[in-house]
């Protein structure tokens, strides 16, 4: 029997830097971490059992300055017949927007 998805609202998308987990969100929802200086490489991918989910991911990368603050929006969206993801760098007005708008996401690394 197949199910139809429509509302990926409460997908859990887990985030990775340079390599390494950092964190997870779920539905409208959101977390920060430190990062160094320099050139960093950001990923998201939607956690699920669902390889039709789990194949979804994004990719972004940017360079850190020291005492900055970067927001990037991490977006699903469902297709004819997947998922797929956008992950974008947003501006200060519109990340501190979000982040009063939704709630904080505290995650922890399975064991």
């Amino acid at each position: 029997m197949g199910r139809i998805v429509s509302d990926v609202s409460g997908a859990i998308i887990e985030v990775g830097m340079d390599g390494s987990w950092v964190g997870a969100n779920q539905g409208s929802s959101y977390f920060f971490f430190p990062a160094d200086t320099g050139e960093r490489h950001l990923c998201v991918n939607w956690q699920s059992r669902l390889e039709v989910h789990s194949r979804a991911f994004a990719m972004a990368n940017f360079t850190t300055e020291a005492g900055k603050i970067y927001y990037f929006r991490a977006r699903v969206f469902p297709g004819e017949h997947d998922y797929s993801f956008e992950l974008d760098p947003i501006n200060s007005d519109q990340g501190k927007f979000l982040v009063a708008s939704s709630t904080y996401s505290l995650s922890h690394p399975k064991k």
